[in-house]
């Protein structure tokens, strides 16, 4: 048996980097027969005073969550603005399983 990548069996959140989060997020909540979940833009630097690598990040992102009883879904895009998301999932692609980063650490 393999070590496991993820040293606990808690998990609370699980981010899907998505290319349309609308229709992803439509698609889980038909799966799990919940009304479709609002999608929401974060806050620019102005009000959110984001940092990455110490410098002010203009990175806004797209972001749509479902809140199951055990666990959180969040559907978010890649971003081609500098910020810790484009870091932690580098050049990701719709399906594909992000790199295991700082992002997965409990």
């Amino acid at each position: 048996m393999r070590e496991p990548v993820l040293k606990t069996s808690k998990v609370l959140q699980i981010a899907f980097i998505v290319s349309d989060v609308q229709a992803a997020a439509e698609k889980y909540a038909r799966l799990f027969g919940i009304e479709t979940p609002r999608v929401s833009m974060s806050d620019g630097y102005e009000k959110a005073q984001t940092v990455f690598m110490g410098k002010p990040s203009p990175a806004r992102c797209k972001m749509a969550f479902i809140d199951l009883d055990n666990i959180q879904l969040e559907f978010i895009p890649a971003s081609n603005e500098p910020s810790g998301c484009l870091q932690t999932f580098g050049d990701c692609r719709e399906g594909q399983i992000p790199r295991c980063s700082a992002a997965l650490q409990v």
